[in-house]
């Protein structure tokens, strides 16, 4: 049986609220929500536009605090960590794919800088390490030596994604947030960023959590997926059986909202 890599606990997140009392804006954009993502597995959060889903992923990477519940991430509960050390570390194993490659890569550094602040900020490697690992990972995106002077105003989108999923994994990490990743893609586009996702989930032995309004997207990179409406979770099974047999009256109109049913 797989271990699992994270275990979410009774995950509550209210927007428009304090410690001491709840304001009548108050909302609930995570509602005491459990599952469990084991690792090697590629597990999707999917709903519509609100429904929590990247409040979510925004708390398992600590870039939000929960108000309570556990996230338990190898065993350790990381929602109560605050130190800078504890932080720093976490961050380098759990890392954030994020929807638009425009606004995450900075427009002023190019490519080759891109690839080496994680190493740096994580003191990882050697100076001549860094270049070999950085050739390394260019390789894997089908990308050459040359690459590493552009600017990401010279790339097309799917390249800029393609960067921002390598910077994320240059310090290796072994469990990886996707927000959205391929959403703002043409098609065509979205195609090849979700088998290049799968070829290094392969390569590196990744967990994904992969979060998307799209259920056909979601069914084609997932083991599992948890259906999210208003801030709860109404629904998880695996993909297979989620899509050909939903339960939940959301799931239903989800799928009965695409046009036909891709093959897997």
């Amino acid at each position: 049986m797989m271990e699992n890599i994270i275990e979410i606990k009774n995950l509550k997140k209210n927007f428009g609220s304090s410690n001491f009392f709840k304001s009548k804006d108050s909302k609930a954009a995570v509602d005491n929500i459990s599952f469990e993502i084991k690792k090697g597995e590629v597990f999707g959060l999917v709903g519509e536009s609100g429904c929590g889903k990247s409040t979510t992923g925004n708390l398992i990477s600590k870039l939000l605090t929960a108000d309570s519940g556990e996230i338990i991430y190898k065993g350790i509960n990381i929602n109560g960590l605050k130190g800078r050390r504890d932080l720093k570390e976490m961050r380098k194993n759990i890392q954030m794919i994020f929807q638009d490659p425009y606004h995450s890569l900075n427009p002023k550094k190019n490519i080759g800088w891109i690839l080496m602040e994680p190493l740096i900020i994580h003191n990882l490697y050697s100076k001549d390490e860094r270049r070999k690992k950085i050739l390394e990972m260019l390789e894997i995106a089908g990308f050459d030596e040359s690459f590493l002077s552009k600017y990401p105003s010279e790339l097309s989108g799917g390249q800029r994604q393609r960067v921002a999923i390598l910077a994320a994994l240059m310090c290796e990490p072994d469990f990886v947030i996707a927000d959205e990743a391929v959403s703002a893609l043409d098609v065509s586009v979205q195609a090849q960023i979700l088998n290049f996702m799968k070829e290094l989930q392969r390569k590196m032995g990744l967990t994904y959590l992969f979060i998307s309004h799209d259920l056909n997207v979601v069914y084609y990179m997932c083991d599992r997926i948890a259906v999210m409406k208003e801030g709860q979770i109404v629904e998880i099974n695996e993909a297979e059986k989620l899509y050909d047999n939903p339960k939940h009256p959301y799931t239903k109109s989800l799928l009965g909202a695409i046009p036909g049913k891709k093959a897997r």
